[in-house]
């Protein structure tokens, strides 16, 4: 009876070691993965902020464009 809890606990202990390395082997995946995605998410953040820094110089542009237009219409409306 002894040999045989003694031989169903070395199969427990080697069912657990070889369940903990397969955890431990998908942590460390995981972490690799949160570390590529960390890099993604950077490089996609300085691509949006760029993109808003064009939208926001598009803007200004188009109401300086917008006002310029707007006074060479009113002068040439009233110059006559």
């Amino acid at each position: 009876m002894n040999e045989l809890n003694l031989e169903v606990r070395r199969h427990m202990d080697d069912a657990l070691e070889r369940h903990m390395e397969e955890e431990d082997r998908r942590f460390n995946e995981l972490q690799h993965e949160i570390q590529e995605m960390r890099q993604d998410i950077k490089s996609l953040t300085y691509a949006w902020q760029q993109a808003k820094g064009v939208v926001s110089f598009m803007k200004w542009v188009a109401g300086i464009g917008g006002s310029i237009g707007a006074w060479f219409l009113f002068f040439k409306d009233h110059w006559k």
